[in-house]
């Protein structure tokens, strides 16, 4: 939607779904500028090239970053599986 901002404070980020898909369905995959996991909708991503990724998991206080030279093909629902894993990963206490 043209216009309109995401509402951010230090503890709170709001970074959901905001376009709509080729069908006019809200995409709940992507919004702002950052990947959301649709099983997760409260811990959203950056991709870079090549497997690349800043993860958000505003619950747990967690920023994760992984550097890499190469992605893996496989997606669940739009997420790259070390995506997944490393969302996973960072859940746990």
């Amino acid at each position: 939607m043209p216009g309109k901002q995401p509402k951010c404070s230090f503890k709170y980020c709001d970074v959901g779904p905001c376009i709509k898909d080729l069908k006019g369905a809200t995409c709940d995959y992507y919004g702002y500028q950052w990947w959301i996991d649709p099983e997760h909708k409260d811990i959203f991503y950056a991709r870079g090239i090549l497997g690349q990724y800043i993860i958000v998991i505003p619950s747990k206080k967690r920023v994760i970053v992984r550097l890499a030279h190469k992605a893996a093909k496989e997606r669940v629902h739009t997420v790259p599986t070390e995506v997944r894993y490393l969302i996973n990963w960072g859940l746990q206490n």
